[in-house]
């Protein structure tokens, strides 16, 4: 499905990028695309790891997660291995979102995050 289908009325994307999703409350481990659009913060899951009686498989489940910028407590780099670098998106209702860029910076996307949620 494409981005466009699933915006809302009004709704524009300012940029995207390609990530691993690491751990997240009601997400599998999976891999996607992040947008941050002029009113959500958006995850369109690609691919996910699930389990299954033959052991860990890939599905590609075309789901995807919105997040409003209103229901955004904070989002933070988390840096591992000196090079590994994450966007950490914490909720106001706790649940913590922790999204891979791998040796990208996800630096322009916190910051567009950052404008819309102060």
């Amino acid at each position: 499905m494409a981005i466009q289908e699933w915006l809302d009325e009004g709704e524009s994307v300012i940029d995207s990028w390609s990530i691993y999703i690491l751990k997240a409350a009601s997400v599998n481990n999976s891999a996607g695309k992040i947008y941050v659009t002029n009113k959500n913060f958006r995850f369109d899951i690609q691919t996910s790891m699930v389990n299954s009686p033959a052991g860990l498989m890939l599905a590609n489940d075309g789901r995807h997660l919105v997040v409003p910028y209103s229901e955004i407590a904070k989002v933070e780099l988390q840096t591992q291995l000196l090079i590994m670098k994450n966007l950490k998106l914490e909720l106001k209702s706790g649940e913590v979102y922790v999204f891979r860029f791998g040796i990208l910076s996800p630096a322009k996307a916190i910051e567009e995050i950052q404008k819309r949620i102060n």
